[in-house]
């Protein structure tokens, strides 16, 4: 579930996944998603991306959680950055920020990864 605690509104099985990646400082969620779940922004964050030289994208502080699947971490507090994801298949892009708090392991000959917490 994205959002507060107190949310009513988690990610429904219909929504695109996650996209984990080690290149990205900062979490982000798409903005979409956040909006659906009302929260509001805190502040701006200054971005540059590979196919953005430089710009700026809503704070927002959440709470994720992983509810029906056996991973019991849950990130309280985090900073993420609302943008566009869902036209490239995601809802959120885990960053280091995010991966700072699991065992995250890559293995590029099998082509596959391993979280753990």
């Amino acid at each position: 579930m994205l959002g507060e605690a107190r949310s009513a509104h988690p990610l429904s099985a219909r929504r695109p996944g996650a996209h984990r990646t080690t290149g990205a400082s900062a979490t982000a969620i798409d903005q979409e998603v956040l909006r659906a779940l009302g929260l509001q922004p805190i502040g701006e964050l200054s971005l540059a991306t590979p196919s953005q030289a430089s710009g700026t994208a809503p704070v927002y502080v959440v709470r994720m959680s992983f509810p029906q699947t056996a991973i019991s971490m849950v990130a309280d507090s985090l900073a993420v950055a609302g943008v566009t994801l869902q036209n490239q298949g995601y809802v959120a892009l885990l960053g280091r920020d995010f991966l700072a708090h699991v065992v995250f392991t890559y293995n590029g000959p099998g082509a596959f990864f391993t979280i753990a917490f």
